[in-house]
């Protein structure tokens, strides 16, 4: 097949950018699948593998982009990573990455990331992200620290960390853009990436069921 994706922002992410990754590491799976994949992604992007077409970031973020124009012939559907009209000649199919306030109703072409995810929009449709195993790795000695890695927005819930932490008397990092006021026993280590990330997702010591 020939598949074509779009994403907003630049390709590859040196930090974070977790729907960045994720259409990363899904075009290389699908090219070693043997299928032909062209990226729609802003200028700057590149994607050993795939043909990548590039746009200035603002004509992107446009809620009426034209995409017809930009797809190459072959195309046999569209995934996109943001919403857009379906008004293609092809099959769109596109991700949502977030959320939407409750009630919303989006499109049947909406693709979503967990069975609650979809549930919440009144869909049965998701498909759970995918990642590159080798970009991380498995430490069994564990640190002093329980980690939180994310935009340090409201929406993701960073200050149920921090109150948990406080609750549990457990040291806690985060991880991510923008620095908040913080307290004794919490550290702030910015965005990070590659080895970094790696290193602190392995030794977190925050126990999960």
């Amino acid at each position: 097949m020939h598949i074509v994706q779009l994403v907003n922002e630049r390709v590859p992410v040196s930090k974070y950018g977790g729907t960045e990754r994720v259409v990363v590491w899904l075009t290389r799976a699908l090219v070693q699948m043997g299928h032909r994949v062209t990226l729609i992604a802003p200028e700057g992007s590149t994607l050993p593998g795939a043909t990548v077409v590039t746009l200035p970031h603002r004509d992107l973020q446009r809620p009426d982009l034209d995409v017809s124009r930009l797809l190459p012939a072959g195309t046999d559907i569209v995934h996109a990573h943001r919403q857009m009209p379906d008004t293609l000649p092809v099959p769109l199919v596109w991700t949502l990455h977030g959320n939407y306030p409750p009630g919303t109703v989006l499109p049947p072409n909406t693709i979503y990331l967990s069975a609650n995810h979809a549930r919440r929009f009144g869909s049965t449709r998701f498909v759970y992200n995918g990642l590159d195993p080798s970009e991380y790795r498995f430490q069994a000695q564990k640190g002093d620290y329980d980690l939180f890695l994310g935009r340090l927005h409201s929406v993701k819930g960073y200050r149920w960390a921090i109150a948990g932490a406080r609750q549990a008397g457990r040291r806690l990092v985060l991880a991510g853009g923008w620095r908040p006021s913080l307290r004794r026993g919490i550290s702030f280590v910015g965005s990070v990436g590659g080895a970094r990330k790696a290193e602190l997702l392995a030794g977190d010591h925050c126990p999960r069921s």
